[in-house]
């Protein structure tokens, strides 16, 4: 029997927040000293990142309620959280045969004594401390980048073209699973303002400051 140190119950997560986790996971795999070949039956980093692109694409295309669309979703969604907890599994036997549990931490699945015990995991992460807004490839676009958070968050981008301190005036643009963001049809010659914030399974942080740009 294969010891449970990694938490692979993914039920409690957003389909946002399951998207990052499989995104996160196929980072740290990528560059991890140890797990570096996989099995035909393990998913490696770039098969993660493919299950997390066409969750995105389901997800999208599930918004509208459509019954079909939904019930693909879902079951794509329970065979995505096997292949995932198939992978945990892997990585926890060759931890196991080396007796080195150490190597689970930074696989990008969640530790169970970490998330038993930690308050990092339990608290809402901090609002980013560095956002920078740019000129995107074409006319009316921008590229917004944030600093990476300190565990894995996705980011919530909110856009303005009056008055920042009026809450009223700023409306979601995205939930994004990356720090570098991209925003189109933006008028040209004229002043928006933007701010983002993380969400963790901990919780939802506070906005960053906001920041003004004049698209081109």
């Amino acid at each position: 029997m294969v010891p449970d140190y990694l938490l692979l119950n993914f039920s409690d997560l957003s389909t946002a927040e399951f998207i990052f986790k499989l995104i996160n996971v196929a980072d740290k795999l990528e560059v991890h000293p140890v797990f570096t070949a996989y099995p035909e039956h393990v998913a490696g980093p770039d098969r993660l990142r493919q299950i997390a692109e066409q969750m995105k694409k389901l997800e999208d295309a599930a918004a509208n309620r459509d019954l079909v669309k939904v019930a693909e979703k879902k079951a794509f969604r329970a065979e995505s959280e096997q292949t995932a907890a198939i992978t945990g599994l892997h990585l926890t036997m060759v931890a196991v045969y080396k007796k080195d549990l150490s190597l689970l931490n930074t696989t990008g699945f969640d530790v169970k004594q970490h998330r038993t015990y930690s308050k990092s995991q339990t608290s809402e992460p901090p609002p980013p401390s560095k956002l920078t807004v740019k000129n995107g490839p074409v006319s009316g676009s921008v590229i917004v980048t944030v600093n990476r958070a300190e565990r894995a968050a996705t980011v919530e981008l909110q856009i303005a073209d009056r008055d920042p301190s009026d809450e009223s005036g700023w409306s979601t643009v995205d939930t994004f699973f990356k720090c570098h963001m991209e925003v189109r049809n933006l008028e040209s010659v004229k002043r928006y303002y933007f701010r983002a914030r993380y969400k963790t399974t901990g919780g939802t942080g506070k906005w960053s400051l906001p920041v003004s740009f004049v698209v081109v």
